[in-house]
């Protein structure tokens, strides 16, 4: 199953420039630089766009990229049941029990 999303791309644009030069630049708070950098942000409004898209001197298409990720499913999805494989002990009440 793959899952498409869109990704901040600020490391590739900042090069080497600080996110201390970008926050001056642009405007935008350190602490909101930070976060778009170091987490995977959920979203990103347009108005902060737009200031790192001048303070970088780019188009939004250059840091929004979309990519694929490959989601595995679960490890062991159900399946069949193996009834060989299958220990079946029988009692009799006793407390004993024979294997079927």
């Amino acid at each position: 199953m793959t899952l498409d999303m869109i990704e901040l791309r600020l490391n590739e644009r900042l090069g080497s420039r600080s996110l201390y030069w970008l926050a001056k630049q642009s405007g935008i708070a350190y602490s909101t630089i930070h976060k778009l950098k170091k987490a995977a942000p959920q979203g990103i409004s347009f108005d902060v766009l737009d200031k790192l898209c001048d303070a970088l001197e780019c188009a939004p298409g250059d840091l929004l990229v979309k990519v694929s990720e490959v989601k595995k499913s679960a490890k062991n999805p159900r399946k069949p049941d193996n009834l060989a494989s299958r220990r079946v002990f029988v009692s009799d009440g006793s407390g004993k029990g024979e294997q079927i």
